[in-house]
């Protein structure tokens, strides 16, 4: 990616936090440096893990 194709008022980041064997980066985060809008599309799995749970309600709002 180049410098000039990152999105105006975002920053990005990401890391080797251990998921990964290998070392490679395997963390990133995203952040928008004002109010922004999502969308989402979540499966109808009967299993939600915990970052599901905070995240659909969020986004439904």
């Amino acid at each position: 990616m180049n410098i000039c194709d990152i999105p105006k008022g975002f920053r990005f980041a990401g890391i080797a936090s251990g998921l990964k064997s290998s070392g490679k980066l395997d963390l990133g985060l995203i952040c928008s440096d004002a109010p922004a809008t999502c969308a989402g599309v979540f499966t109808q799995n009967q299993v939600v893990a915990a970052p599901i749970a905070v995240t659909k309600p969020r986004i439904a709002s």
